[in-house]
């Protein structure tokens, strides 16, 4: 049985971040919960909260340097990533947007990680293009465009996010 599991995970993880082909149900935990790591196992992403985006979850901690800076990214960057797509598939477990693949909420007293993005590429080099080209004064339409051309071409249904105006 380890080794179908094995098998199993393997050739999702080959195929790309989605694990799911329905879309998921949603994950709810109160606030009290969600101070210590949480999984959600339809998904298996691990929601943690820290006090703030300055505050890396300890699931990325022990992950290497680009994993923690593109976290590290992705958290000063919430509202921009809230208004592109990832292409890796995760809108079918629910993704919204980019933003989604790093957090799973911003509350009053912190933000929720989402363990999501540490096992992809295609996250992670959504939200460090985004950023970057933010940084260098390009607007959000034209981050838009560019996100949609580069990354359509992973083959991968882009999540639902609206068109900025």
């Amino acid at each position: 049985m380890r080794k179908i599991l094995l098998v199993t995970f393997l050739s999702l993880l080959a195929a790309g971040c989605s694990t799911a082909s329905e879309p998921a149900h949603q994950h709810t935990t109160s606030s009290d919960a969600l101070q210590n790591s949480n999984m959600d196992e339809s998904k298996g992403d691990i929601f943690q909260k820290t006090s703030s985006a300055d505050h890396l979850p300890s699931f990325v901690t022990n992950k290497p340097q680009a994993i923690q800076d593109a976290y590290k990214t992705a958290g000063k960057n919430i509202s921009l990533l809230q208004k592109m797509p990832c292409y890796c598939g995760c809108g079918e477990i629910g993704h919204k947007s980019n933003a989604d693949c790093f957090v799973q909420q911003t509350t009053s007293d912190g933000i929720v990680w989402n363990s999501h993005a540490t096992t992809c590429n295609t996250c992670m080099n959504i939200a460090l293009d985004a950023a970057k080209m933010q940084s260098e004064g390009k607007s959000e339409i034209e981050i838009r465009a560019y996100i949609d051309s580069t990354y359509s071409k992973t083959g991968q249904k882009p999540t639902p996010t609206p068109m900025i105006n």
